[in-house]
């Protein structure tokens, strides 16, 4: 928690610190009210002394006046710190994981992420501003009441520091059942917003098979579950103010009743009884305070432990991001290269960083390569080996689950693996990660469309031209984008399956136009739509002349590519033209035979 809050405070040390200064100023003031109120019973009420009543009463409404106005100024400071830790904190954690690795990701989740950018952020930046705003009031108030008790009457001081510590027991004792309950209760909101997102994200899935219940089913579980611990961290909540007040209660009767004596015995008078009754009042709300604060930075500190697993977890390497003078609104990759990247972050308008020059012919080699997930024992891919010249193009076929799409994750290096893989005769390993992702046109298996319009969506804040992006909508036929600005509702609702997959291939087919992408790379991309569209498309592309990758579950798709590589449960089982395997790979035999059928 300290090293969040040292390293995203920064910017507003000051207010911070100004902020408990003036609470400790209320404090201060809140301390002689008592006094006051003592005064005016013992000399003006005892005595029917109305301007001494008058002047007194003035005094008071003076202070509360000032402690008003300081109360408000701290609060003021307080929240304008908080909400400045917690901009900078989540637009660094935010931009931390979009440079973390798909392994990373795929162990921590993507609910347990979108958890901590809203409310593990949101309980650290509450645990601030109530610091700011209590943690200097409090303890102030706790241990000046105590004093002014003891200047009043010391055994009256004695009944109030006994009673203060039984009560400081009970709401420790809470406080310390209701922590693993927390600790559970973000385990089920992580677990919560991970089904949401999955839900969310298969609904069309979940209702084509009729599976609404089951997923209802899965998430009710989980949030009877988080019902479950939040009653119960209620029911340790409730017990705080019944419990104190009950002692409070006790104590103020044991105060008027030895008071009382000794107001008969002349040791004090009806005033400071009075005002030994505020400070009990007073000591009790700084307890409960320090109560709710010890569950406030109890759940800050479970919070803070989870945000800084993320931000410890290691990004990918040359994921660097600096500002482009030229476009303030967007960012564009540096290169690793200190020069390069100097050059580029002054006023020089330098394109993406060009890739190694070329030491052979091949555009792509693999040689035995090997990938095993995280969360599996068994290699997704085993020992794939194969070369692609400059111009060619590779097609993929296999089965569901065969590896296709694991293959292309290596080659933008969203995965490590084990082997070796030659981009234009560099090492994948070797070269600037920026560099790389640049270099690659990639078309995934599902379309994202983002809201807003097709300018940004084709663009991606990569500052292409108008001419550019025309273009690319052009060659991916994407003849229902009336213009640049037609708007796009968010995930292409607006769209059809097919016209979502022309867009996404228009995204890519701008790098390439631009001359920025070196290798295009086609997951599937082509399953929506019919085969005159296909057809027309793939002619398109092939007049760029760029070196490409098109993974396919229709054998039609891929029967002229320069080299085809056939993929069963990981393993290469044909590698060639379309007519050799049809010769020597039964895998693919059957696939061309069960699709002519």
């Amino acid at each position: 928690m300290f090293r969040l809050i040292k390293k995203y405070l920064k910017g507003y040390g000051l207010i911070s610190l100004i902020g408990p200064l003036l609470k400790f100023f209320e404090a201060v003031i809140e301390l002689f009210i008592p006094l006051i109120v003592a005064l005016i019973i013992d000399n003006g009420i005892a005595n029917s002394d109305m301007p001494y009543i008058r002047r007194m009463g003035g005094l008071m409404l003076l202070l509360y006046t000032a402690g008003f106005a300081l109360a408000a100024a701290c609060q003021f400071f307080a929240a304008k710190s908080a909400f400045g830790y917690g901009t900078n904190l989540r637009k660094d954690l935010f931009a931390h994981i979009n440079r973390l690795p798909l392994s990373a990701m795929d162990g921590l989740g993507a609910g347990a992420l979108v958890t901590r950018l809203s409310i593990d952020i949101n309980n650290t930046q509450n645990a601030i501003n109530r610091f700011i705003r209590l943690a200097t009031r409090s303890p102030f108030i706790l241990i000046g009441a105590l004093i002014m008790s003891l200047r009043l009457s010391p055994p009256m001081a004695l009944i109030i520091l006994v009673s203060s510590v039984i009560i400081s027991a009970m709401l420790f004792l809470i406080m310390r059942r209701s922590a693993p309950v927390l600790k559970s209760i973000n385990r089920g909101l992580d677990e919560g917003a991970r089904l949401t997102a999955e839900n969310l994200a298969g609904t069309r899935a979940v209702r084509a098979h009729n599976m609404e219940a089951a997923a209802a089913d899965r998430f009710a579980k989980t949030a009877r579950g988080l019902k479950k611990d939040s009653a119960r961290l209620l029911r340790y909540s409730a017990l705080t103010g019944p419990l104190t007040y009950l002692a409070v209660n006790v104590v103020i009767l044991l105060i008027l009743y030895f008071g009382g004596a000794s107001v008969y015995a002349g040791r004090l008078t009806q005033g400071q009884v009075v005002a030994l009754i505020n400070y009990m009042l007073q000591i009790l709300n700084a307890l409960v305070v320090l109560a709710m604060l010890t569950v406030l930075f109890t759940r800050a500190a479970t919070s803070a432990k989870r945000i800084n697993q993320v931000l410890e977890t290691k990004p990918e390497s040359g994921s660097e991001e600096c500002s482009n003078p030229h476009s303030p609104d967007s960012f564009r990759p540096c290169t690793a290269q200190p020069a390069l990247a100097q050059a580029f972050c002054k006023e020089e308008a330098l394109p993406y960083p060009s890739l190694p020059k070329a030491q052979t012919s091949a555009a792509l080699e693999f040689k035995n390569v090997s990938l095993t997930y995280a969360s599996r024992n068994t290699p997704s891919l085993n020992n794939i080996s194969l070369s692609l010249q400059k111009g060619q193009t590779l097609g993929i076929i296999g089965g569901t689950g065969s590896g296709k799409t694991s293959l292309l994750k290596l080659l933008p290096r969203l995965y490590d693996y084990d082997g070796e893989a030659v981009f234009f005769g560099e090492s994948i390993k070797d070269i600037n990660l920026n560099s790389l992702r640049s270099s690659i046109a990639f078309v995934p298996q599902t379309p994202a469309v983002f809201s807003g319009n097709v300018r940004e969506n084709i663009d991606m804040g990569r500052g292409f031209d108008d001419e550019i992006l025309a273009a690319a909508l052009n060659a991916a036929k994407c003849d229902f984008a009336v213009n640049l600005d037609s708007a796009l509702l968010r995930g292409g609702k607006n769209l059809s399956g097919g016209q979502k997959q022309r867009l996404s291939i228009a995204r890519a087919l701008a790098g390439v136009i631009s001359g920025d992408a070196k290798l295009l790379i086609l997951d599937d991309s082509f399953s929506a739509l019919d085969y005159t569209t296909e057809y027309a498309l793939r002619k398109e592309i092939e007049a760029l002349g760029i070196t490409k990758i098109i993974v396919s579950g229709r054998a039609l798709s891929i029967k002229n590519a320069d080299l085809i590589l056939v993929l069963d449960e990981g393993n290469a089982v044909g590698l060639g033209k379309h007519g050799k395997l049809l010769q020597t790979c039964d895998v693919y035999k059957d696939i061309v035979r069960i699709q002519n059928s």
